[in-house]
């Protein structure tokens, strides 16, 4: 997925920059050179955000005609979530 994601041109950083990245974090993301760092960047900075600005995430994704990285990540996100409910349960059982 990460040879998929278009953080600069198209424009996905620009949708972000309201409610889920910071300047400093946007410029290190645009400081790396080759396109899978900038993406790895972006995804290790989303894992610190809360769950609504990982929704607007998604959403930007759409806005920058990403659609098809959404939905994979959307499918990710269910998947982490019924894994890591399944093991609470089974921890406590």
């Amino acid at each position: 997925m990460l040879h998929q994601l278009d953080t600069v041109s198209s424009g996905l950083l620009d949708h972000l920059m309201t409610y889920v990245l910071k300047d400093d974090e946007r410029s290190e993301i645009e400081a790396l050179t080759l396109h899978h760092k900038r993406n790895e960047k972006l995804l290790s900075v989303l894992r610190r955000k809360t769950q609504k600005q990982y929704e607007i995430f998604l959403e930007a994704l759409i806005a920058t005609n990403q659609s098809h990285v959404a939905d994979v990540m959307r499918l990710d996100g269910l998947l982490f979530a019924v894994c890591s409910s399944f093991f609470v349960m089974k921890k406590t059982c």
